[in-house]
């Protein structure tokens, strides 16, 4: 027998809260519900996609979905939605803007501070008995260096106030912050190529779009000083990946952290993977307890939001608005 209540759809992990929170209002169904089939079919009885960078919402799965009212995601970034396609059904797309601010910008600090402290090496050097090889692991200090933000939204105004609390100076590039919000934070605007030619350490945190993707290439990493250092915490895909293998390799820069990559996880046979002078980790930037809570609840309000036939306070594309289009119209 078909439900009565709406269906609240989350084709990843686990729903074992979504199904706590949402009981009294609608029925959730899980990856288990699905039963392997692909997503364009899972979606068409769904009032509600709950989504994460776990799966992909193509064109044809927003086609495909003839109930869905709204797309409600876990993240800030929604480079994995098509959000034209959602835009041009009347769908609803919302994010968590203050997801992970502070989270994400102080893991970037602590990679700064893994990378010019060889921190994994060292602590790798001890599991293994190689106590006495500890003088091969000089490092230096962040105190006095210049750190480059590329991308100078949320994260990268928490971050580069963290920065200059450890001693360092700042510079950015982002050519959509106004220069009077740029004298209002004191920092210094550069272009991006002297950005990358000055900095010691370079953080990214620009979104994934036409206009980022592969940015940072081959002709961008020959830029940058032999004794610099690359931070991706963004998107995988804003570094091409073949010519950040280049630069460790020929030692265009000191070394690198990646939370992110162009496919994750990535094939066992990935060559950034061997390199000792590359820390990688597996997209965890935002992974706090406080980040899960605060996305929770705010998904929590939008789905009661949108079910009871509110716009949602997150609204991503609000030219429905302006249109005066409501899911369904």
């Amino acid at each position: 027998m078909e439900s009565r209540k709406p269906i609240i759809l989350k084709p990843y992990g686990s729903v074992s809260w979504e199904r706590e929170t949402f009981a009294p209002i609608a029925e959730v169904k899980g990856k288990e519900s699905v039963h392997g089939q692909p997503l364009v079919e899972a979606v068409r009885e769904a009032s509600i996609l709950l989504a994460d960078v776990d799966i992909t919402v193509s064109q044809d799965v927003v086609r495909a979905a003839a109930k869905l009212k709204g797309i409600v995601c876990f993240s800030t970034g929604l480079d994995y939605v098509d959000l034209a396609a959602a835009t041009e059904r009347g769908i609803y797309v919302t994010n968590v803007p203050d997801l992970a601010t502070e989270s994400v910008a102080e893991y970037t600090i602590g990679l700064a501070l893994a990378l010019v402290r060889k921190i994994p090496r060292a602590e790798m050097a001890a599991r293994q008995g190689k106590w006495q090889t500890r003088g091969t692991f000089q490092g230096r200090e962040l105190t006095g260096k210049t750190l480059g933000i590329i991308g100078l939204g949320r994260i990268g105004r928490a971050l580069a106030t963290k920065a200059k609390a450890l001693g360092m100076g700042v510079i950015f590039y982002d050519p959509f912050v106004a220069d009077a919000t740029a004298g209002q934070i004191g920092l210094d605007r550069v272009d991006m190529d002297s950005l990358l030619a000055t900095a010691d350490v370079v953080s990214i945190h620009c979104p994934l779009n036409d206009e980022t993707r592969g940015l940072i290439d081959h002709d961008k990493l020959r830029l940058m000083k032999p004794s610099s250092y690359l931070i991706n915490v963004a998107r995988g895909a804003i570094v091409k990946e073949d010519a950040l293998y280049r630069a460790l390799k020929h030692g265009w820069i000191a070394g690198g952290a990646v939370d992110v990559l162009e496919n994750e996880p990535p094939d066992p046979s990935n060559p950034l993977l061997a390199f000792d002078e590359l820390i990688i980790t597996p997209h965890i930037a935002w992974n706090t307890l406080e980040a899960r809570q605060r996305a929770r609840q705010t998904v929590t309000q939008e789905v009661i939001r949108i079910l009871q036939g509110e716009v949602p306070q997150n609204l991503v594309n609000r030219e429905l608005l302006e249109r005066g289009r409501t899911p369904g119209t």
